[in-house]
């Protein structure tokens, strides 16, 4: 049975099991069960993805070397700069559990929101990089943990994985969170132009949102490089 297709029979069983996260700068990490967005629907590559709305809210390439337009939080061990028109979370070479940063937005309305960032640079390690909105207690992500980008959902501390992908820096290179008509909707593209849609549920509900970029350590991590991200942009079609 493809995996895809596993997991959409999943999303109907009920509560499964859950992972470890507490709160904005925690991602946690990839549960292996689906817990929560029981709605949702799994579509894999290759599904043509929707336009987004064209009113512009953020537009960053990381070329002013200043945190503006977000704001910024750290954990010892992490280093955030924005160097070479680009966005890095660098990491010591000895990392704690529990330890993230990042830059995040101030609050937007959610509805018709599109929230877009190309991957650069991934973690090793234990290091996990994260792309994400997030209002109250519901975040929708991308995490990408050990080589595998996961689909996600937070509820408080209850984390439910939707789809894990092997990364692929080609076909992955942009990852884009979209919120249309009460659903939101993950998908990627090689080249920041053609996006295919990955998933969609129904499971954010929140009226206002932040835009989030960030990297961590789910455990102990070692010589985990540098997670860096580029072109950082939020839209709308409200």
């Amino acid at each position: 049975m493809p995996r895809a297709l596993m997991l959409l029979l999943l999303a109907g069983c009920g509560r499964l099991g859950f992972g470890n996260a507490s709160g904005t700068n925690d991602s946690g990490a990839p549960p292996d069960e689906l817990g929560l967005s029981q709605d949702a629907v799994i579509l894999g590559d290759g599904i043509a993805a929707a336009a987004c709305g064209t009113q512009p809210l953020i537009n960053d390439g990381f070329d002013d070397g200043t945190p503006a337009p977000f704001t910024t939080y750290t954990n010892s061990g992490l280093t955030l700069r924005e160097m070479n028109s680009r966005f890095e979370i660098a990491y010591a070479a000895n990392v704690s559990d529990g330890r993230y940063a990042g830059y995040k937005s101030i609050a937007y309305p959610s509805e018709g929101l599109c929230g877009v960032v190309r991957v650069i640079t991934t973690p090793t390690s234990n290091g996990i990089q994260y792309f994400k909105l997030l209002g109250g207690m519901e975040q929708v992500e991308f995490a990408l943990y050990q080589g595998f980008v996961g689909v996600r959902t937070h509820l408080d501390k209850q984390v439910a994985t939707l789809l894990s992908l092997p990364f692929d820096n080609a076909q992955h290179a942009y990852w884009r969170i979209r919120q249309e008509s009460g659903t939101t909707y993950w998908d990627v593209s090689a080249d920041g132009v053609a996006y295919t849609v990955l998933a969609s549920t129904m499971f954010l509900t929140e009226p206002m949102v932040s835009y989030e970029l960030g990297a961590g350590s789910f455990g102990s991590s070692s010589n985990a490089g540098i997670a860096a991200f580029d072109d950082a942009r939020l839209s709308t079609s409200q």
